[in-house]
């Protein structure tokens, strides 16, 4: 009787696993598949590189201008989506923004509906926008570098993202070298941990290969994962949890974020620059208060050096961005952040 109890027991249990096999499939959920569900990656039958943006020979990403003139979007000269240089007013004040996708105005509909072209659009100050988008604050501190004493502006505005502007690692500016291969298959890193790809098929490959997929398992594990979407996903939760360790090591030290926002402020106190970093929370954080944020990114917000000049408005929510995936403002997250940018604006010129 205990045998076949046992046995009747073993063969509910196999077929339970095997209906959740069955649904993990069927959900898309497939084996050796580690892909994460944040990132903007799938594999594709053709890869096809895309050239939207640039490394120049500085080593700043920048705007390819030819593409963006074909769709009728305004790109200066140097790459930015903002005025050619000649033609600001030099009897004018300046205030100038820094940034990633956010500042340059990703998902606002239409592109103009960014917040830092809602502030051009109300304030008689000269407004520059340096925002590009996967810039990290390695490119914000070369940008503070090269345009802060150009333009001796009144006021800096970083505008740091909290979703992916605090560096894990540090990186080194290279001429003409891309810090992401954009393709049909998403964005990839050029440079991953200590591998390095010399063009967008070596990091599609790798990708493939080691990355996201168990194209080659080694260890018992990794074998057992390739023919099972349950392993699998045991698998990747154990990697996304390493994952997180790391980062949440590198928001307790913010080591080479810090780095560069301490050059940043120290162009702005050369050329009397009032400096304000200005937080942008990442969508899942955003109904948080303040003190959240003060425990949480102490590291930035109790800075002796930065503290002072980091500001974090009030009022953010999860209603101010667009859904997961892209998780970028909306058009009333822009609307938000462009009446908080005026106001401190107003409160400067008092």
């Amino acid at each position: 009787m205990k045998t076949k109890v046992l046995l009747g027991n073993t063969m509910l249990f196999l077929l339970l696993i095997g209906i959740v096999e069955l649904g993990l499939r069927f959900t898309n959920h497939q084996p050796g598949n580690l892909t994460p569900n944040w990132a903007n990656f799938k594999p594709v039958d053709s890869l096809i590189e895309y050239h939207h943006f640039i490394t120049d020979s500085n080593g700043l990403i920048v705007a390819n201008k030819p593409y963006f003139d074909s769709l009728h979007i305004d790109i200066n000269n140097n790459g930015f989506r903002t005025p050619e240089w000649p033609s600001i007013d030099s009897t004018k004040k300046t205030d100038l923004f820094i940034g990633d996708s956010f500042t340059w105005g990703l998902s606002a509909n239409p592109l103009t509906a960014c917040f830092v072209d809602l502030v051009r659009n109300q304030s008689a100050n000269n407004i520059v926008n340096l925002g590009i988008p996967v810039a990290d604050p390695l490119q914000y501190e070369m940008l503070a570098q090269q345009y802060i004493p150009k333009f001796k502006p009144q006021q800096v505005f970083v505008m740091l993202y909290l979703g992916n502007d605090i560096m894990q690692n540090d990186r080194n500016i290279v001429a003409y070298k891309p810090l992401y291969f954009y393709t049909n298959a998403g964005a990839m890193l050029a440079s991953d941990g200590n591998r390095t790809f010399t063009s967008a098929a070596e990091a599609y490959r790798y990708y493939m290969e080691e990355k996201y997929f168990l194209r080659h398992p080694t260890t018992i594990f990794q074998k057992a994962a390739s023919k099972s979407a349950i392993i699998t996903l045991l698998y990747a939760i154990h990697m996304r949890w390493v994952e997180k360790q790391q980062y949440n090591k590198s928001i307790a030290e913010m080591t080479f974020t810090k780095q560069h926002l301490y050059a940043i402020a120290k162009h702005c106190k050369a050329n009397h620059s009032k400096l304000h970093i200005v937080i942008i929370p990442e969508q899942k954080e955003a109904n948080k208060d303040s003190v959240y944020f003060k425990n949480r990114y102490k590291a930035l917000f109790a800075d002796t050096i930065l503290g002072p000049f980091v500001w974090l408005p009030t009022g953010i929510n999860k209603s101010l961005y667009t859904a997961y995936p892209d998780a970028h403002l909306n058009n009333a997250g822009h609307q938000f952040y462009a009446k908080q940018i005026l106001g401190l604006l107003s409160d400067s010129e008092k």
